[in-house]
């Protein structure tokens, strides 16, 4: 029986295998499959963006009218493609389309994006007559920006955070099976995306919360992280793992957005996106979570001694930087 049940949108570079997977989705687990348009199958050759703009739309309304339906549905690409090729190339991307598909969005939609290496990409051939479009795909600038859109820029700014599955350099039968067997780890533990928050507190000088985990989790000191939810912003994590973790009711006012992120393999297999925020305390007093058996409030020097990953060292400095810039703004309290 199909552990896959959520709607799915799935996005990525271009001859990465997303046909193959959507088609493996409706072949073995019953889904309806919504298929990427092609303006060279068309005929089409002026106002290309247009073109696609409006199939967007058109098909986005018939996905939505299959989960209106209790359809199991997967949809390869969406009005995010045409963001973020815009994005790339450094031009606004925020159409009217766009706002009304981000603002219209089910929670329980999981996007998916297939990426390769980008010096992979930029080398490999495509099957698009349009030359122009050819050199904008191979380079390593917009192929960087538009990886970024969906990285950076959605998760961040709308909400939106992708599933990342990096796709061999050959595609081979077993992918799209593989693929899904990632994609049902992640539904099974709701995790799609992680957090870093490293919580603070000043006096004269700032010192940062340490947590030792259990021996059963570890053994080893960090600062707050979790996994973020389906449907859920990273600040939503962020917040709520403050809570959980340290017994105190944050602010989501005074949440420090560093921009800063990292990736890497989650004891489940798969990739998770890591995304640092920054929270200034107002006094020392925290209540741990059962997860951890002590805290420590310490200075940076001997903070960047006793955390086990550099992802986590290098995060002190991020937040530290984007605090200061953030005070000589307004005062956080």
């Amino acid at each position: 029986m199909s552990t896959i049940k959520n709607p799915i949108i799935i996005e990525g570079f271009w001859n990465v295998g997303k046909t193959s997977l959507a088609k493996y989705l409706q072949d073995t687990h019953g889904y309806l499959y919504i298929p990427e348009p092609n303006h060279e199958n068309s005929g089409i050759k002026n106002n290309i963006s247009n073109w696609y703009t409006n199939h967007h739309n058109k098909r986005f309304d018939q996905y939505c009218n299959a989960l209106g339906n209790d359809t199991k549905v997967v949809m390869e690409r969406s009005i995010l493609s045409s963001a973020a090729f815009d994005y790339a190339q450094g031009r606004n991307y925020k159409s009217s389309s766009f706002l009304s598909f981000v603002n219209s969005l089910n929670k329980n939609i999981l996007f998916i994006f297939l990426y390769q290496d980008l010096g992979h990409i930029n080398k490999r051939k495509y099957d698009i007559s349009n030359k122009k479009v050819i050199c904008k795909l191979r380079s390593p600038s917009f192929a960087k920006r538009y990886d970024g859109f969906f990285r950076t820029v959605l998760p961040l700014k709308w909400g939106i955070v992708p599933l990342f599955i990096k796709q061999p350099k050959t595609y081979r039968e077993s992918t799209a099976k593989n693929n899904c067997r990632i994609i049902e780890r992640a539904i099974g533990n709701n995790r799609l995306g992680q957090v870093n928050i490293v919580c603070f507190y000043e006096q004269k000088d700032i010192e940062f919360l340490l947590l030792k985990r259990s021996k059963e989790k570890g053994g080893f000191w960090q600062t707050i992280s979790g996994g973020i939810k389906l449907g859920e912003y990273p600040k939503q994590t962020a917040l709520r793992e403050i809570e959980e973790e340290i017994g105190v009711a944050p602010d989501s006012e005074k949440i420090i957005d560093t921009s800063y992120h990292y990736s890497f393999i989650g004891k489940e297999g798969y990739e998770l996106n890591e995304y640092v925020f920054g929270y200034k305390l107002k006094d020392n007093k925290i209540i741990c979570s059962a997860e951890h058996v002590e805290s420590r409030f310490t200075a940076k020097a001997e903070a960047k001694k006793m955390i086990k990953f550099d992802t986590n060292i290098k995060s002190l400095k991020y937040v530290e930087n984007a605090y200061r810039k953030e005070r000589a703004k307004r005062p956080l309290m």
